[in-house]
């Protein structure tokens, strides 16, 4: 089972996750913002494990984001 957080909740694996990096004091995953203003579906964290090798786009605000390649 993924991690999902409602709008304002904040990630609890936030300051250990290595997806979540801070670039000039913000964070870079959605999941660790509470002024977030919609759910959060994180599958990078399955049964309350981080699952390790992947990447996260910073532009992704509800986790759900896939990339398409043409």
């Amino acid at each position: 089972m993924s991690l999902h957080l409602r709008k304002g909740e904040i990630c609890p694996h936030r300051t250990t996750c290595p997806y979540n990096k801070y670039s000039m004091g913000s964070d870079i995953c959605w999941g660790a913002r509470s002024e977030r203003d919609c759910d959060f579906n994180c599958d990078f964290v399955i049964n309350g494990r981080i699952q390790e090798g992947f990447g996260r786009n910073p532009m992704d605000k509800t986790g759900q984001m896939k990339i398409l390649f043409d």
